[in-house]
């Protein structure tokens, strides 16, 4: 089982961009379980599912002043969505040589945004892969680096699709902590089908696995 938390504030990076793309705040809450077999023994194949909600407000002055003249009436600069998401996937985990893994997965994607009285969905059929190294398996050193590439495909719409890039160096000293610096490359819709945002990212990863 696992619980998830997310939380992105995106804005321009500086006056005429923050003005232009506003201000939007993305909170994100999700609840996830994995179930797996061992049909050899370097290889695990398993079954995901993951749900996650939470809303989405974005502040646009300039919008709202184009919106109002276009209205003849004042409109609210701030717009708040609501995104709830399913997702099952089929994993395989392989040990190609000690501290030397492969992981990767296939799955499909349900959203639903609602705004407005409104309602979207999409549906997305993703993979990704990772590849890790642990040098603790091959000598003292408690040090590990991931790659990984994921990415997302619109079913029936071809403008919703996703992807990442990321690289992490991290401490393995302990088999239940994972604790490490992540980084990436980002590009994804933004509450709606028309909006992306490609962005880099750092993350701070911190992980504890309860026996």
């Amino acid at each position: 089982m696992r619980l998830k938390v997310n939380g992105i504030v995106y804005s321009g990076v500086n006056g005429s961009a923050a003005a232009g793309v506003g201000l939007n705040g993305v909170a994100r809450y999700g609840a996830g379980t994995t179930f797996s077999f061992r049909p050899a023994p370097t290889v695990r194949l398993g079954f995901l599912f993951d749900a996650s909600f939470g809303p989405s407000i974005g502040l646009n002055i300039l919008q709202a002043i184009i919106r109002s003249l276009q209205a003849g009436s004042v409109v609210t600069p701030v717009q708040s969505t609501s995104n709830t998401t399913l997702s099952p996937a089929l994993s395989v985990a392989w040990a190609i040589a000690r501290g030397l893994g492969l992981l990767g997965n296939v799955g499909y994607t349900h959203s639903s945004i609602s705004a407005d009285a409104a309602n979207v969905g999409a549906d997305v059929l993703g993979f990704s892969a990772g590849l890790d190294l642990d040098l603790r398996e091959l000598g003292s050193i408690p040090m590990g680096f991931a790659l990984s590439y994921a990415a997302g495909y619109s079913v029936g719409d071809t403008r919703f699709r996703n992807y990442r890039l990321a690289g992490g160096i991290f401490y393995t000293g302990r088999t239940e902590l994972t604790l490490g610096l992540e980084f990436g490359f980002n590009r994804a819709p933004l509450g709606a089908h028309d909006v992306f945002v490609s962005s880099l990212l750092g993350l701070i990863v911190l992980r504890y696995n309860f026996d």
